[in-house]
């Protein structure tokens, strides 16, 4: 018995130096993770920050590219229909309306073709290139159809899906 309880106050004792050293790392250990962590995630931030402000100006670049790209064609469009509405051009002179619409092709580069549809569904083109129109009655056409109703309902004029 006196083996046993000899054994039991013989608790191994840990020195200072390994406490300190322990206690040392550990605390550099845990104080470098925390500063990685921190590094890392404020890193994240600007990295997502960055990245989002130069999407942001190039999508705003080319929204302005793309906007002086069409405001001549969306001019054009307009002379157009003033030009329909007030009776300088007539659809049923084929000759100057092809003259007139072969013209305005030559006026703006960045249109390759120009078409008008009436309200009973009969197509008008004219194509860069070619030398004379195509004409074709579309109004057995479904979406033509419903291009035109929704025309129709939709007060001035609009961009709106090509057919």
């Amino acid at each position: 018995m006196s083996g046993g309880g000899h054994n039991a106050r013989r608790l191994k004792r840990i020195s200072f130096a390994t406490i300190a050293v322990t206690g040392l790392g550990a605390f550099v250990a845990v104080a470098v993770g925390v500063t990685l962590y921190v590094n890392a995630v404020t890193g994240w931030r600007s990295t997502q920050a960055l990245i989002g402000g130069q999407t942001e100006a190039l999508l705003d670049a080319l929204e302005q590219r793309l906007e002086a790209r069409l405001r001549p064609v969306n001019e054009q469009a307009d002379w157009i229909s003033e030009a329909l509405s007030d009776g300088r051009i007539d659809l049923a002179l084929a000759g100057e309306l092809d003259n007139f619409m072969f013209g305005l092709l030559g006026a703006t580069p960045q249109v390759s073709a120009i078409g008008i549809v009436d309200t009973h569904g009969r197509a008008q083109r004219w194509r860069r290139g070619e030398r004379a129109a195509l004409r074709e009655d579309w109004s057995a056409r479904a979406e033509v159809r419903a291009w035109l109703a929704a025309g129709r309902a939709q007060p001035g004029h609009a961009w709106r899906p090509l057919l």
